[in-house]
């Protein structure tokens, strides 16, 4: 499965990278919505699920989004991860209808 993994933290994403990758993960990093995009719209990129701060475009099969704040709606098909969450649960996440 190849992972798209959004954050402007810098912790957060040399937290979830190396857990994402030793699961057996494969993952490209972005900083920002802008570079996400542009990972997001390279056709020679093609992800299966997109882990991410932020709302993007054009989506992957599968998004997870993540922060602090819930939102009080989300999209339908939108996985939600109130921060801070436990990495089984996040693996979880990734593994449903896989």
């Amino acid at each position: 499965m190849r992972i798209l993994l959004v954050d402007d933290e810098e912790i957060v994403l040399k937290t979830l990278s190396p857990f994402l990758k030793d699961s057996g993960y494969e993952v490209r990093e972005a900083k920002s919505a802008e570079e996400a995009i542009k990972h997001a719209s390279n056709s020679q990129e093609n992800f299966d699920a997109l882990i991410t701060d932020y709302n993007l475009d054009k989506c992957p099969k599968k998004v997870i989004l993540m922060s602090d704040n819930q939102p009080d709606e989300l999209p339908a098909g939108i996985i939600f991860l109130k921060k801070p969450f436990s990495l089984v649960t996040l693996e979880e996440n990734l593994k449903e209808d896989e």
